[in-house]
């Protein structure tokens, strides 16, 4: 029989794992609990689980850190993490940690015991890894190691989201040509990076579907981002994520290319100053602020602030890892000339101060 340690800071959200899974049926014998990573850390290492089950935003010590930890005591532990919409900028980090699945809050009780079920599975029962990578690359025999290794520009990401936003389909297609093309020749590559890569374009298509309001878009490519890093081959991979463009681009294309899309292209314009606010936008567009919200928020399930907060702390990411702006200037430059309100609002969005941030994240 197998052990499980739950590690979350909800007491709620660790009650309904404890009691409302039927864990004797899915061969869980001893349930450990933890309400947070430092003390998810101690109790691993004495209880040894077979499974950890963890929420991947913690005070103390998060997901990342606690899973990154108990990997090093213990490399054949299976880990699964718990996800909320706004845990997306940990997900690169762990992909990277070959974790055995995600369940997203809010939970539901059958998508828990399947990824659990699947995690639990016995090593010789669990689908093969492709472990050569000829077999990733579709080809046969191992690849030479001295063959060409494929790396990502580093601007890659944020030119692709520019096409996307700008509706640039057949540049944004050639592109992703190229790109396959590229990696496709350069079999020496290790497939996860391909994977994280993949799981990368994935959340800035989902980011784009958001914006643009395209909702069936932006559900299917975070299901495509969460399943990267077990798909077997790179056809799979381009196949699924060209499919998942031109789902992207067909549905932009049937909305209604009224109030969401005039409001998009003002935010697009102008989410940097900061004078950009809801009654700048309404009296630029004609529109009584309060039925510009109500409608906003009806078509696209968000408010027009979580949208111009979600813009301006991409940007703010984005020049804290590519430039030595001073932490105010990089406020001001997003549109937030106060600095104290900017650290603080940043902390609260992103889960860590601009400057831990930049020193996690900054390219050298």
């Amino acid at each position: 029989m197998a052990s499980v340690l739950i590690v979350e800071d909800e007491q709620l959200v660790r009650d309904t794992l404890a009691k409302v899974i039927p864990w004797q049926s899915l061969g869980v014998e001893t349930v450990y609990q933890a309400e947070d990573g430092r003390q998810g850390l101690a109790m691993a290492e004495r209880c040894r689980p077979d499974l950890i089950i963890s929420d991947i935003k913690m005070p103390q010590l998060n997901g990342i850190e606690f899973a990154r930890a108990a990997r090093r005591a213990m490399p054949a532990c299976r880990f699964i993490f718990l996800t909320a919409y706004a845990d997306k900028k940990y997900l690169k980090d762990a992909i990277a940690l070959h974790v055995d699945g995600f369940i997203e809050k809010p939970l539901d009780p059958e998508e828990i015991i399947a990824t659990v079920r699947g995690a639990l599975l016995r090593p010789a029962e669990r689908p093969q890894a492709p472990g050569p990578a000829a077999l990733f690359y579709g080809g046969s025999g191992e690849p030479s190691s001295g063959g060409r290794t494929f790396t990502l520009p580093r601007n890659y990401y944020s030119e692709f989201d520019l096409l996307l936003r700008q509706n640039r389909r057949e540049d944004a297609r050639a592109s992703l040509r190229a790109l396959f093309s590229q990696m496709a020749q350069c079999r020496s590559t290790d497939p996860d990076y391909i994977r994280s890569v993949f799981s990368r374009l994935a959340f800035r298509l989902e980011n784009a579907a958001h914006i643009r309001g395209a909702a069936a878009a932006q559900a299917q490519s975070e299901r495509f981002a969460y399943a990267c890093a077990h798909v077997d081959t790179l056809a799979k991979l381009t196949d699924g994520f060209s499919q998942l463009v031109e789902q992207y681009f067909a549905e932009v294309d049937s909305l209604d290319p009224g109030l969401v899309a005039q409001v998009n292209q003002y935010l697009q314009a102008n989410f940097s100053r900061s004078d950009c606010t809801i009654k700048a936008i309404a009296y630029a567009l004609n529109y009584n602020d309060s039925y510009l919200c109500t409608v906003y928020k009806k078509k696209t399930g968000s408010t027009i602030n979580t949208v111009l907060t979600d813009m301006r702390m991409e940007l703010a990411c984005r020049l804290l890892r590519q430039s030595s702006l001073k932490l105010y200037e990089v406020g001001r430059r997003v549109g937030y000339p106060n600095g104290r309100y900017f650290s603080t609002l940043f902390t609260r969005e992103v889960g860590v101060t601009p400057r831990q941030y930049r020193e996690q994240h900054h390219e050298q």
